[in-house]
Formats: C-alpha cells, structure tokens, sequence
C-alpha cells in the first residue's frame, strides 16, 4: 500500500487551499499512491495563533462544504483514499477534525482531535467524544484504517484504543515542530501496538513548523535478522513536497499474528486506574476540561444539585453553608430564569456541576434601568473541581445569555475565580451599591462590547437572594449532618467581601 504525505504550506485564502489540494492529490495519484494525507487543518492552515478568536472561528466549515465535498468527488474520480482535514464548524465551537473518504468517494469517519490543546488557543475549540477505525478498500485489499491528531499522539491511550479497535494503520495529521522526542513517540506508538503510523506535517515555511513527516511501520523484527530494524520506513526533510512511503501490508499482517505486542498479552483487568478520572497533584491543571454535557436541568435533578451545592460550599465561606438552600428557593422565584439553569453530567449521568441565573438591574442618576443578570451558586462537587466543568458551565450560559438579550452581568465573587472569564472590576464600569461603594468582591461581564460608557450605574440585586436564616437551618436538617469548622478560606471570603473602594 502506497501513501503519499502531502507536507505542503497553505495559501491565504479557503478556495486557494483547495485548489492547492487537489493539484497535491492528482500528483500523489500519478506517483502511484493509494491514499492521500493532508496536514492538520488544511482548510485554513492551522492559521488559528496570533489571531482575534471571533475571526478565525468564522474560518469554519461543515464537513459538507463544498471544500470537503470536492475531496469526496476528487477521491472517486481518482480512486485515491483521501484523508482532508478542517477547521469544522460545530454547534458552539468548532472541531479539530479528518474526513477519511475512500477511492469511491464514500466518507468512512469523520474524526474530531479528542486531546485539544487546552493550554493553548485550542481551548476555544469542541473537543472529539472518540476515536474511529474503518475498514477502507483499496486497490491493495481492505485495510483498517485509524486516526489520531497531532496532541493525541502524545497519550499511549489514543493508539492503544485504534488498536484495540482493528486499526492496522493510523492516520495522524500534524502542526508542530517534528523534533526527537515526538518522534519517538510515534515510533513507540507504532512498536507497542504493531501498528503502522503516517504523520504528516507542514514544511519548514510554515510557523513552528518543520516538515518530518513520517511512516513508521510497525514492524521490529523479521526472522531473517539477528537483531531489531528502524520501523521508520520515510521520515521526510523539512521541504515542500509530496513524500511517499511503501506500506508492506502481508509483512505487517504475519508479524501481528505472532509476536507478543499489541493486545496479545495485556492484563486488562489490572488496568482499572487508567479510567480514574481523578486528578492529583503534580497533575493539576486550571485550564483542562472534563468531558461533561452541559443540559438544563430538570426537576428529577433538584435535590442531587442541592446536595452537591452543599458538598461544593461546605466550609468554604463561612463554617456550614446556606448555598444549597438559596438553590432551592430560586427556581420559585419570578426573577429566576430557566433557561440559565444548567447542570453539567458526566457520561455516566452524575452531576457535577450546576449554575444558576436570576434578573438584576443597573439604574443610572437619571433613573434609567438596564436590565441584567447575576448568577449564583455556582457549584462544582469537590472531586471534580479544577477541571474546566465551572468554564464550560460559564461559556455556554453566557451564549444563551446574549440570545436573550441580555447586555451584562453583575455577581459577587473572588476575582480570582473570574477574572479570566472576563469580569472586571465593577469600578472600572463605573457600577456600583446603593450607597455608592465599589466592593472589591462585585464583578461585572460586558455581554455586548460598548454596554458601559462611563455613566454611573447603581446595581440592584433581585429579592429571590433574601431568605430567612431559620428556613435555611430547617433545610439544613433534611441532609446528613456535615461537620462545621474554620477553613483558611473563609478569611479570604471574608477580606474580599468586606473590601469596598469609595470615591
């Protein structure tokens, strides 16, 4: 099986690259290829760094563009295998994603890059739900085909599931420098799941880019020699050009059959850690996402939001709390709104995570209002807390929230937690208390750019927050008894909350 590993660099425009495309995939043909591999994000060149956010996620396009659907006509006419990559345009953000067309012509998957670089710019994209194999049938027989893209490269779990899967080749498109160590890693990808792995990169002229585009083969030993072999069958320079490589596909299939890696000795059952999703110190990261559905929530959700509201605040204010009972007023109230009210669930149905919406008002000195919003509790449960869950929570609330029509929002909060969620200081806006003070706690969100103009706004709170500290103890003897104790961060509430900047 011959594929070609189209390492060229994008032009400036959509219809540019795929007029560059094609020309790449008919001269893969004519060298003889079976299949064709682009680069990661050939629609607009991986240009997503360095840019307004906004601008480039217009640069998204269905998998049924006109842009992928003339790859899918390119590969029947040339009986080519084509695996075409884009910027996908997808519900609320937009995907990292492959479209694997066989030489009819026929889409076999669609495959989204499951591992985003959440560090990074990749943040504002959707990540994939999982990872596809296909049986894909070329001039040489059926080959079971996989995909990986760039990042997921870096987790044993990406190819192991391929593999585990059928995969006997997997696809891994590319944008970052191919140095010594991410090569290593595909080589042991290739090695520890006797798979074969075609990388292809952009060239060296492209930013932080260096071509090396790559097949490993998979295969370590033959009988014929003493000792192992490279498994890297083509590892490219770092110039513009087509590369291809000669897959051995019998010599792959017979070294699977017989020798001890892959799946043929695994301890499965010993393995149960690796689906912990815990995550403990060194490990901790602010930005990384948790897989979770953010839906509306539902009366049978009630009290399993009120107990985690409870299991989130628990000692973390003051000693006890009242949040979960504040949650279970609010949806009676005629300021509360319903389609704010959002939990997130994890595949497995637990909820662990929940926010809440009311109305607000801002009046200004000539006793204009301007209606807005607050929102609160807020509430991850404790296990699943610095995973992203109270970002995903956020983001998507803020977009119903401007489909409503709402301009802004105004909470309470430690600016630690939300200043990068862009709130700002109230004081910068010009937004303050009935009596005219800036508390340092009091936060506020333009939804609409130009909202606030420099005229002094006075915040007015929604009565649905007022509730008797005797209905909440009641509340409270519904649950199991939780112990109450002093915790260092109830100082730190305290300091913010009674922080106030005065003219």
């Amino acid at each position: 099986m011959k594929i070609a590993l189209l390492q060229i660099a994008p032009c400036k425009t959509l219809e540019e690259n795929l007029e560059k495309g094609i020309s790449a995939c008919r001269k893969a043909k004519e060298s003889g290829a079976d299949l064709a591999l682009f680069p990661e994000m050939w629609s607009n060149g991986y240009n997503i760094y360095d840019r307004p956010v906004e601008e480039w996620k217009k640069e998204a396009i269905s998998v049924q563009s006109d842009f992928i659907s003339a790859f899918g006509g390119l590969a029947r006419e040339l009986e080519l295998a084509i695996g075409i990559t884009l910027l996908e345009k997808y519900k609320n953000a937009p995907r990292n994603s492959l479209v694997l067309f066989d030489r009819f012509g026929e889409q076999k998957f669609v495959y989204a890059k499951v591992h985003t670089c959440d560090f990074s710019v990749e943040h504002n994209l959707t990540p994939g739900e999982d990872f596809y194999v296909a049986a894909l049938d070329t001039a040489c027989g059926e080959v079971k085909v996989g995909a990986m893209i760039c990042y997921d490269r870096e987790f044993p779990e990406s190819a192991r599931i391929l593999m585990l899967k059928g995969a006997e080749l997997i696809l891994v498109p590319n944008a970052c420098p191919m140095e010594i160590n991410r090569l290593s890693q595909l080589r042991a990808r290739a090695y520890e799941n006797m798979t074969a792995i075609a990388t292809c990169n952009y060239p060296e002229t492209v930013p932080d880019c260096n071509g090396g585009s790559s097949v490993f083969d998979g295969v370590a030993y033959l009988p014929e020699l003493d000792n192992s072999r490279d498994t890297c069958i083509l590892q490219a320079d770092g110039q513009e050009g087509i590369y291809t490589a000669e897959l051995d596909l019998e010599q792959l299939r017979n070294y699977r059959k017989k020798e001890v890696h892959g799946n043929a000795w695994r301890r499965p059952t010993k393995y149960g850690l690796l689906t912990d999703t815990k995550i403990q110190e060194p490990f901790v990261r602010n930005d990384y996402r948790f897989p979770v559905t953010i839906r509306n929530e539902v009366k049978s959700d009630f009290r399993e939001v009120e107990e985690l509201t409870r299991k989130a605040f628990c000692n973390v204010n003051v000693p006890g709390c009242d949040e979960h009972y504040l949650a279970h007023v609010l949806r009676e109230h005629e300021d509360f709104i319903p389609e704010l009210d959002l939990v997130a669930e994890t595949v497995d149905g637990k909820i662990v995570g929940s926010v809440m919406y009311t109305r607000a008002k801002l009046i200004d000195e000539n006793g204009v209002e301007l209606p807005i919003l607050t929102f609160g509790p807020i509430s991850v449960h404790p296990d699943y807390q610095r995973m992203g869950i109270s970002r995903k929570l956020l983001e998507l609330s803020f977009h119903k929230a401007i489909e409503l029509g709402y301009k802004a929002i105004v909470i309470f909060g430690n600016p630690d937690n939300y200043v990068s969620r862009g709130f700002k200081s109230c004081r910068k806006y010009n937004v303050c208390t009935a009596d005219g003070g800036y508390p340092a706690a009091m936060l506020v969100k333009e939804l609409m750019p130009g909202t606030f103009d420099g005229t002094k706004w006075f915040y007015h709170e929604s009565p649905a927050y007022e509730y008797e500290r005797a209905d909440a103890e009641k509340f409270e003897e519904e649950f199991e008894p939780m112990k109450k104790e002093w915790h260092p961060s109830q100082e730190e509430f305290y300091i913010h909350s009674h922080s106030v900047i005065r003219d």
